[in-house]
């Protein structure tokens, strides 16, 4: 099999279950206490403390990695940058919409 193809099944499928779990969510009552497998279901709130509960997550797996592998190009410095900004981004996104709800 080529590389697009095992990027882009993958991708597919993830898409297709994600849009299905939206559409059987999108009227469902927001749940602020207790476990959901489906994040759509989910308060702003909580989406707001996962992304934060990720944070750490994210950065003890990028310095395993560095660590384990022995990369530290300029080029592996740039993708942990940008995911930190796409966490910080998604966290200020869930926090807004967070506080326009209350």
């Amino acid at each position: 099999m080529n590389i697009l193809s095992n990027i882009f099944v993958p991708l597919f499928a993830v898409l297709i279950v994600n849009g299905i779990l939206w559409f059987f969510a999108k009227d469902a009552e927001k749940i602020d206490k207790g476990l959901v497998f489906n994040h759509f279901k989910l308060s702003y709130r909580r989406r707001f403390i996962g992304a934060l509960r990720g944070i750490p997550f994210v950065l003890i797996v990028f310095l395993l990695i560095a660590w384990q592998f022995d990369v530290m190009s300029i080029k592996y410095i740039w993708l942990v940058a940008i995911c930190i900004l796409l966490i910080s981004l998604e966290s200020f996104y869930y926090y807004r919409k967070w506080k326009e709800e209350e």
